[in-house]
């Protein structure tokens, strides 16, 4: 495609910021250090320029998993071996955000195949699957309850999503298929067994989710942290632009 072509075509498409701020205090899984903001370490009246200093956990805000996070074989798989574009691609988005989903319940893999099917998002090897429990509207009032209680997926669907070849899976909750009741896990068949084992990211803390239909164009970089097991990330959704 001449690169005028491919020019007009994203200029034809709505960007969909699908990250929360970083903001210092912000939400955070329970058991993660916290985010700082040190505002003043250089200042217009002392230094006649300003920065801030961030304390920077690598799971913080809206992020990604690498394989390296709980693996404990494979300390090589780290956010730094991450091609450019592992998070670039094909995604669909699976909306149950309508369900008042209670922490430990489990998303079960005939449910997401029929509300797949509802949205015509039907998954296909190479996607990023994104499913929106509605987990946010604990907050901003119960951050605490947020962070250390959460839905998460059943292995059956964990398996099925790994045997059709997704590139990532992620959700608006804190820990995506890892379920949580006041904080101890009950399901994590993603992380241990069949997403990160086989290179499979997992996204977490995805917020507006409920704006996106079916099918989308998903992009988002993670910083090249060295011997990195995460990192936040700024994901966009690329849809067409309403008329």
């Amino acid at each position: 495609m001449p690169v005028e072509a491919l020019v007009a075509a994203i200029d034809g498409l709505e960007a969909i910021d699908l990250s929360p701020v970083l903001r210092s205090p912000m939400p955070r899984f329970f058991a993660h250090p916290e985010f700082h903001v040190i505002r003043d370490a250089r200042t217009i009246e002392h230094d006649n320029y300003r920065l801030q200093t961030l304390i920077l956990p690598e799971h913080v805000g809206c992020h990604v998993d690498a394989p390296a996070h709980v693996q404990a074989d494979r300390p090589e798989a780290t956010i730094d071996t991450m091609a450019a574009t592992a998070l670039w691609g094909r995604a669909i988005c699976v909306d149950v955000s309508d369900r008042d989903w209670q922490p430990g319940q489990l998303f079960e893999l005939d449910d997401f195949v029929k509300v797949a099917a509802d949205r015509s998002a039907t998954v296909r090897e190479g996607d990023v699957v994104l499913v929106n429990f509605g987990w946010d509207r604990h907050l901003p009032g119960d951050a605490r309850f947020w962070s250390a209680n959460a839905p998460g997926f059943t292995e059956e669907l964990c398996r099925e999503l790994r045997d059709l070849g997704v590139r990532a899976v992620g959700s608006d909750s804190p820990t995506c298929d890892m379920a949580w009741v006041d904080g101890e896990p009950t399901a994590a068949f993603g992380h241990l067994e069949h997403f990160l084992p086989n290179d499979i990211y997992i996204l977490e803390s995805l917020e507006a989710l409920g704006r996106l239909p079916g099918v989308v164009y998903f992009a988002a970089l993670p910083l090249r942290i060295e011997g990195g097991t995460g990192s936040p990330l700024r994901p966009v959704a690329f849809v067409p632009r309403r008329a």
